[in-house]
């Protein structure tokens, strides 16, 4: 079975960025705790089916980015929903150029 660390294209990138998400028709809060070309991962005990589109807006120093992604995976920690991994719907300009500012990161070619 390949890890998915191995499965991953992108390089991630520690962080704690706040994020809020839309999801059924409500805005939930969560802490983006790291991020990728492709992804991210958000920490927040919102339980997301998998598959789920959601919207974004993560904060930046000078202002917010909306991306739109999907629900990939979830992480519980016990019984209790910890967070859940967002595949990234065509990220955009801004937001590639955020996180190249944050780190040279690399992706493998797909």
């Amino acid at each position: 079975m390949v890890s998915s660390a191995e499965r991953r294209t992108c390089e991630r990138i520690s962080a704690s960025i706040d994020v809020r998400f839309y999801f059924a028709r409500i805005f939930h809060s969560g802490t983006v705790t790291n991020l990728s070309e492709k992804g991210i991962f958000i920490r927040t005990a919102k339980c997301l089916p998998k598959g789920s589109p959601i919207q974004l807006l993560i904060r930046k120093e000078d202002g917010i980015l909306t991306e739109t992604g999907r629900i990939r995976h979830l992480i519980k920690t016990g019984d209790v929903h910890s967070g859940a991994g967002v595949e990234l719907v065509n990220p955009s300009h801004d937001y590639l150029s955020f996180i190249k500012g944050k780190l040279n990161w690399s992706c493998k070619s797909t």
